[in-house]
């Protein structure tokens, strides 16, 4: 890990035992559990507010197939706040809103466009170049995609929990910047 790449705002709980590659920045009250493994190839990966990494969760960022790779960096990629990933999660997205749900197992391509208020279920695997829009379920072997009655609501005691079992069994990685504007 090249930790003067990372940044790390108040209130975040970052596991020591993570693979962190590249400009990474984590923002207020972010949660990530150990053996998450963040690689920002293409260029740089901003992760919002209150945002929950569980084990073995992966966010790649690289170059879309077919492109050629240069030095040169591209656009960051940015991920909202209030975004949960759940153990073992993949997501290469281009983009991802606020208020998703990334469940056990799912995957998420590099020519996906995920908005607001998402679920991508248990196991759904989503890699063709579609935008998902705001408040859709995707759920099902068939990865079928509804949307739902109302957005979701952001679980912030599901953070708090998590931060003070990190906290007392892992070894935390520190503060690197004070202050940042919400998303």
């Amino acid at each position: 890990m090249n930790k003067s790449r990372v940044k790390i705002f108040p209130g975040s709980c970052i596991c020591a035992d993570t693979m962190l590659m590249g400009d990474i920045t984590f923002g207020n009250n972010c949660v990530v559990h150990p053996y998450v493994q963040i690689l920002a190839v293409a260029g740089p990966i901003i992760i919002g507010d209150n945002c929950m990494l569980e084990e073995r969760v992966q966010i790649i960022y690289r170059s879309p197939p077919g492109t050629a790779s240069t030095k040169q960096k591209g656009p960051p990629l940015v991920i909202g706040s209030n975004n949960i990933f759940e153990v073992a999660s993949r997501v290469e997205a281009r983009r991802v809103g606020s208020n998703n749900t990334f469940e056990t197992k799912s995957l998420i391509g590099p020519k996906v466009i995920v908005s607001d208020g998402c679920t991508i279920g248990a196991g759904c695997r989503i890699s063709t170049e579609i935008v998902i829009g705001k408040n859709i379920v995707v759920y099902g072997e068939e990865c079928t995609m509804r949307r739902a009655l109302r957005q979701p609501s952001p679980r912030l005691n599901l953070l708090d929990a998590a931060q003070q079992i990190l906290y007392k069994n892992h070894r935390i990685l520190k503060t690197t910047h004070r202050h940042q504007s919400s998303n």
